[in-house]
C-alpha cells in the first residue's frame, strides 16, 4: 500500500544515504521516484561494484543498496552541481536529450538526461559509447541521484494503518 501525501511527507525527511539501504534478497525491492511514487529501478538492476566503469570522481564510497554491494560516485558538473549517483543497468525513465559526449564524467561515454516518465522530475543521465547512433549496447547504464529515489520498502515501512501495531 503506497499513499502518496505519505510519501511526500515522509521523503523529504529521509535525506541520508544511509536511509536507502536495505538488506535483502535479490528481486523484491524497488526504487522509486521521490516526487511521486513512480518505479524507478529494482535491485536486480543496480551495477555491484565490479560491474561498473572505472573513473575518476570527486570521491567514491561503498554501499549496500537494496541488498546489493554498489559503489556510488560523486560527481560535480561544470555548474558545480555535486551528484551522487548509483549506477543501473535499467531504469523506467523518460530520455529527454540527445546523447552529447561534452564534458562527459565517464570517457567514451555519452549522455542523455532522464526524467521521471510520471512527473517528469530529473532522476539522472543514460549513458551509452559515443557513436552508438541510439543503438542499445551491452556497457549502456543508466546513472540516477540518490537523493531522487527513495526504496519503496522504506516508505512502506513509516506508513501506519489506524488501528494497527506500530
Amino acid at each position: 500500500l503506497r499513499l502518496l501525501p505519505l510519501l511526500l511527507l515522509f521523503a523529504s525527511s529521509a535525506s541520508s544515504a544511509n536511509s536507502f539501504t536495505v538488506e535483502s534478497s535479490l528481486g523484491e525491492h524497488e526504487l522509486i521516484c521521490r516526487a511521486c511514487g513512480q518505479t524507478i529501478t529494482k535491485d536486480t538492476s543496480i551495477l555491484r561494484k565490479d560491474e561498473q566503469q572505472k573513473i575518476s570522481p570527486d570521491y567514491d564510497y561503498e554501499m549496500a543498496m537494496l541488498g546489493v554491494n554498489t559503489t556510488v560516485h560523486v560527481l560535480t558538473n561544470p555548474a558545480g552541481q555535486r551528484f551522487h549517483v548509483l549506477s543501473t543497468r535499467h531504469a523506467n525513465v523518460k530520455l529527454t536529450t540527445e546523447p552529447s559526449p561534452d564534458a562527459t564524467w565517464y570517457p567514451g561515454k555519452a549522455w542523455s538526461i532522464s526524467v521521471c516518465p510520471h512527473c517528469g522530475a530529473h532522476m539522472g543521465w543514460y549513458f551509452t559509447p559515443i557513436g552508438s547512433n541510439g543503438q542499445e549496447t551491452k556497457d549502456d547504464f543508466h546513472g540516477i541521484i540518490l537523493d531522487r529515489v527513495i526504496s519503496a520498502e522504506f516508505c512502506d515501512s513509516m506508513i501506519r494503518i489506524p488501528g494497527g501495531k506500530p
